[in-house]
């Protein structure tokens, strides 16, 4: 027969005393009392208004329940329960069914603390706060989350509280740990989102001090979110994890608590209705398109992106409508994050087209390409733009006479007409040179206006690449136009070619644009530009005597900084032969000087603005000495006749 241990033995003698038992009594009726006094105490407050005044803070905070009870010291059950919260920025209202668990003798100290949260039914509704209501806005604030006691729409009132200072604050901080909500709905802006959805984690808040967030977690499990009243995704599925350090909130400012947050995300949704972005097109556009879809990959570590993150964007049978014209397309979109804290955008599309209310067949693109690749090495940083690259392998434009309709809208009173074929690339490093390359060939190309039309055609060649030596591009522009007639009243040209050959090409793009170059144009034959404005007879005469039968003339010129030069070093025609310069400084008006020679005689043309004074029989030396001399569209001569 065994026996039981001495301790057991000891405290068995203890409890069978009559002292001892007496205590064990007292110590269970004071429990019970307590637990019976929390009981009544806990389940008045619940029950009548009380908690409800106490959580109350005037409009900017109401809580609002069916009903709640409590049958254990810090557990509360609760059944619709609404919390609604504004500040000088935000309204937001939650509303669910739940139990928490509450760190009583906290509540001492100003600090509602749950160690424990579950709810079901849950909503969040969230809207930001606008200056005014105007067109800009007004479609968008129709489709924001209503909040029950809050004015609609949700105004800014003038002005922004001061802070509270230490001796008088009295918010009361707020702690949510292991958190687990089931949720019904999250509409935040104009953006709801309908479906499964499930967030846990932890939260805690000192009112106008300070904040910090997780680990948290929230999954939407293919519902749908719609913008306003229409399906914006199907089957939306969403994974975020996050965690923002302790941030305190005086000492940040901008994008500043961005250093603090972490986040992981991972979108996929792929029954996107583009229709639905209609919302921000009204009433002068309209988008919409087939089956599409988003895929995002998002990691951020302390406000880094990190290499790797990417998002994909695939739009079928896009149509973008305008005022203007309806663009149409596949397109594909994505952005990544590359070493070194680069992040690059690339979007292509199979082709484009563009349309518009008129009878002619608008502009194709074949396979254009843009890639822009930005520095954005964290959240906080404004992204600095680095390189920006534009293909266009094939350019077609059936009919010139598609762009009339923009013409008129622009209060342009010309026609256009013709075929235009080309090909484009354009490379920039910013913010230094640039680098491209242009082909267009024009056929059948015809201008209209009031008093004066043309037919040509041709083609434009341009080459530009990187200087080695600094921040300019280097290249050519070639112009050749083939078969050109001018119609003014009743005069016709004659078809006359021209070939324009800019060579030594400088172009300077930073910090302001800058033009200059050596310019050759050749043109034959060269009178038959005189005929609009010559007499039959003095035509004649000029076609004898000067022999204009072809220009060949050269130039230096040089743009940039709202001034402009142009040195004529040679231009001849025949038995005309001239040279000179046009400059346009700055400030000020345009001046110029030019010496036209003949077999018969020397004229100069003295320029002044709009001015224009001809002086005959001058001598070879009319010009000043220092007319060609080096100098800059900055720095304009100040001398313009002899």
């Amino acid at each position: 027969m065994s026996t039981a241990p001495p301790v057991v033995t000891r405290l068995q003698k203890f409890a069978s005393a009559p002292a001892t038992r007496a205590v064990l009594v007292r110590v269970a009726v004071v429990v019970l009392a307590l637990t019976a006094s929390y009981l009544v105490a806990a389940n008045v407050l619940l029950q009548t208004r009380l908690v409800r005044h106490l959580v109350s803070s005037g409009p900017d905070i109401e809580l609002e329940y069916e009903s709640a009870y409590s049958l254990w010291p810090g557990r509360a059950h609760f059944s619709e329960l609404r919390l609604r919260v504004q500040d000088y920025n935000v309204q937001f209202e939650v509303s669910a069914s739940g139990v928490v668990d509450v760190s009583l003798h906290e509540l001492f100290w100003r600090r509602f603390r749950a160690v424990r949260l579950t709810t079901s039914d849950t909503t969040f509704r969230m809207r930001h706060k606008v200056h005014a209501v105007g067109p800009h806005n007004q479609l968008r604030l129709a489709a924001y989350p209503p909040i029950a006691g809050f004015e609609d729409p949700p105004l800014y009132a003038e002005p922004k509280p001061p802070p509270i200072p230490d001796a008088e604050y009295k918010l009361w901080a707020v702690a949510l740990e292991n958190v687990s909500a089931e949720l019904s709905e999250i509409w935040v802006l104009e953006y709801r989102y309908l479906g499964q959805a499930h967030a846990a984690g932890s939260f805690e808040l000192a009112p106008a001090r300070w904040f910090q967030v997780g680990p948290a977690t929230l999954e939407l499990n293919r519902g749908a979110l719609s913008l306003a009243d229409r399906a914006l995704a199907k089957g939306l599925k969403l994974n975020l994890s996050a965690e923002v350090e302790r941030t305190e909130v005086a000492a940040s400012s901008g994008l500043q608590p961005l250093e603090s947050v972490s986040v992981k995300l991972d979108v996929d949704t792929r029954e996107l209705d583009l229709a639905a972005l209609d919302l921000y097109l009204k009433p002068n556009g309209a988008i919409s398109g087939g089956p599409s879809q988003i895929l995002v990959s998002l990691s951020v570590t302390a406000g880094q992106v990190d290499v790797g993150s990417r998002a994909a964007l695939e739009l079928q049978g896009l149509s973008l409508s305008t005022g203007h014209g309806r663009l149409s397309g596949d397109l594909t979109s994505s952005v990544q994050a590359l070493p070194t804290g680069i992040v690059e955008w690339v979007t292509s599309s199979p082709r484009v087209r563009l349309e518009n209310a008129s009878d002619h067949k608008g502009p194709e693109l074949e396979s254009p390409k843009l890639q822009v690749q930005a520095v954005a090495s964290n959240l906080t940083a404004p992204a600095t733009l680095q390189r920006v690259e534009l293909e266009l392998p094939s350019l077609s434009i059936p009919s010139l006479g598609w762009f009339n309709s923009v013409l008129r809208d622009s209060g342009i009173a010309l026609d256009v007409g013709g075929r235009l074929d080309g090909q484009l690339r354009v490379a920039r490093e910013l913010p230094e040179s640039f680098a491209g390359e242009l082909k267009l060939r024009l056929v059948g190309g015809t201008l209209e206006s009031k008093s004066v039309s043309a037919k040509l055609a041709g083609h434009v060649d341009m080459a530009l690449e990187p200087s080695p030596s600094d921040n300019a591009s280097v290249g050519r522009v070639d112009v050749d136009l083939d078969g050109v007639e001018v119609v003014n009243g009743s005069k016709r040209t004659a078809p006359f070619r021209a070939a324009l050959r800019t060579t030594d090409l400088r172009v300077v793009t930073h910090p302001e644009l800058q033009l200059s170059g050596h310019l050759h144009v050749d043109a034959a034959p060269a009178d038959s530009l005189l005929s609009l404005w010559l007499s039959p007879l003095l035509k004649g005469l000029a076609a004898s005597v000067l022999e204009l039968k072809r220009l060949d003339a050269s130039a230096e010129f040089s743009v940039g900084k709202g001034a402009a030069r142009v040195e004529l070093s040679r231009a001849q025609s025949g038995a005309l032969n001239g040279k000179g310069y046009w400059q346009q400084p700055a400030q000020g008006e345009s001046q110029g000087a030019f010496l036209i020679t003949t077999k018969v005689a020397n004229a100069g043309l003295a320029v002044n603005g709009s001015e224009t004074e001809t002086t005959l029989f001058v001598a070879d030396d009319w010009l000043p000495p220092d007319w060609a001399a080096p100098r800059t569209a900055q720095t304009p001569r100040e001398r313009h006749g002899p």
